[in-house]
């Protein structure tokens, strides 16, 4: 079979570029605006309360939640992945991928009850983070594949499907809602405009997966000409650096899962905190990057800070937890020594490293493999937000940017820790967190301003 051959305002691109709307737009429409809220409201007739993670919360507060937890993420995670895919050249794959996490998520919505609350909120997170995302990368095709002269006729175009396909399957999903027997379903108790409505969550996801096939038949795939055997060529150049780097870091992570069980959160984050230490430390040792008096001193101030914030909760702990959170800070330490020292190579791929080597070791130090609904929801929020991204950005940060300077960065995660706690769960720092949470980011603002004024002071 021939290659297709793309040329720039090809008129078949572009009118399946705009059909697009006519697919995903049954989401927002038909799910998110028409029948979802109808439909959760129903699941909490007998009562508005509802326990989750063991907190007591109104029904509309938790999915206000949810819903403003998706928005968070997209805001951190969505400019991270455009860039990965304008550098690779892939962006129909990305499109593609959350295209179809978000109808199966959509499909899995037919199973959402009080009884699988994490299940059907987890899929409600995935619909919702997936159609925005995929609109990111969709809506970033069109500069790619339209001149300026088209885009807002073949905009305009995309908009009228969208409409008109969004209305068609809405009104014969209200029609069954409305009608339930006349689609053979039975009326009892309510039951059949619950069946109906869990119908058109399934009907929206088969809706948005097969007339979006039209679109990606026309796509262009790589239209920064980029090989897809680059990224293993990026692997392979990684070598031993890359590998180093992905066993310090799975070390990192099932330290952390270990200090946890064995010892107070409050000596795990100060234990954590002295990475500012250590990697001032080893970067004068191993890099030779020389402290100024400016940024030992604003080492010494955040360290302040963080004993302000937590000292009231440091207790002895346990000797092994203790230790083993000490290994935490020393093995992020190397690790940005191993990033630094090896500027000259991307080394994104030692996550892919880090992740297959601690869940092996994971798996092999684990008796119990049995799974709730719950530990699928924090695992997804703990593995892919958090650590997967975040340490993304660690990565590519820690090429150009100074040991002293990352530490200092790192200890914010102190500050944001207490402010999301009370951000989602209501829970009002005490005002020792706010002081010692200042005195932090005034040693940042103050080895930042240095670094602005002499470039060449660390």
């Amino acid at each position: 079979m021939s290659k297709r051959i793309f040329i720039k305002g090809d008129k078949k691109v572009l009118k399946a570029w705009a059909f697009y709307d006519w697919a995903n737009s049954v989401y927002p429409l038909v799910i998110s605006t028409a029948i979802f809220p109808i439909f959760y409201g129903e699941l909490f007739v007998e009562s508005d309360y509802i326990n989750f993670l063991g907190i007591n919360y109104k029904s509309s507060a938790l999915i206000q939640h949810i819903t403003s937890l998706v928005f968070l993420c997209l805001a951190i995670l969505i400019p991270i992945l455009s860039g990965v895919a304008d550098f690779l050249g892939n962006k129909k794959n990305f499109m593609k991928f959350f295209c179809y996490l978000g109808s199966l998520s959509c499909i899995g919505l037919y199973f959402f009850d009080l009884e699988n609350i994490y299940l059907g909120l987890s899929f409600y997170f995935l619909a919702l983070f997936s159609f925005w995302a995929s609109l990111v990368f969709y809506n970033s095709y069109l500069p790619d594949i339209a001149f300026p002269k088209q885009q807002d006729r073949i905009s305009a175009l995309g908009y009228s499907y969208g409409y008109v396909g969004s209305v068609l399957l809405l009104v014969f999903n209200l029609a069954m809602i409305m009608l339930p027997e006349f689609f053979g379903l039975s009326n009892e108790n309510n039951e059949g405009k619950m069946q109906a409505m869990r119908i058109s969550f399934l009907l929206v996801g088969l809706w948005w997966a097969s007339f979006s096939q039209y679109t990606f038949y026309y796509l262009p795939q790589n239209l920064n000409n980029v090989d897809k055997k680059d990224a293993f060529k990026t692997i392979k150049k990684a070598g031993l650096a890359g590998l180093m780097g992905g066993f310090v870091m799975s070390f990192s992570f099932i330290a952390f899962v270990f200090a946890m069980m064995n010892t107070s959160v409050a000596n795990v984050v100060f234990i954590i905190s002295t990475q500012t230490m250590f990697l001032a430390i080893f970067g004068y040792f191993y890099l030779r990057e020389k402290i100024s008096i400016i940024g030992l001193l604003s080492i010494i101030l955040a360290m302040m800070g963080i004993s302000v914030m937590i000292g009231d909760s440091i207790s002895g702990g346990t000797l092994f937890g203790n230790l083993v959170a000490l290994t935490i800070p020393i093995s992020f330490s190397i690790l940005v020594m191993i990033i630094r020292k090896n500027s000259n190579l991307d080394l994104v791929p030692a996550i892919w490293y880090a992740s297959i080597s601690s869940t092996l070791i994971s798996f092999l130090m684990t008796n119990d493999l049995s799974f709730s609904n719950n530990d699928i929801l924090m695992g997804f929020l703990l593995g892919v937000p958090q650590l997967t991204f975040g340490f993304i950005c660690i990565t590519i940060g820690s090429r150009t940017t100074r040991s002293v300077t990352i530490g200092l960065l790192m200890l914010t995660e102190t500050i944001f820790a207490p402010l999301w706690v009370w951000t989602f769960l209501n829970e009002i720092p005490p005002s020792s967190v706010f002081i010692g949470g200042s005195i932090i980011i005034f040693a940042i603002i103050i080895k930042s301003f240095i670094n602005i004024i002499n470039p060449c002071q660390l």
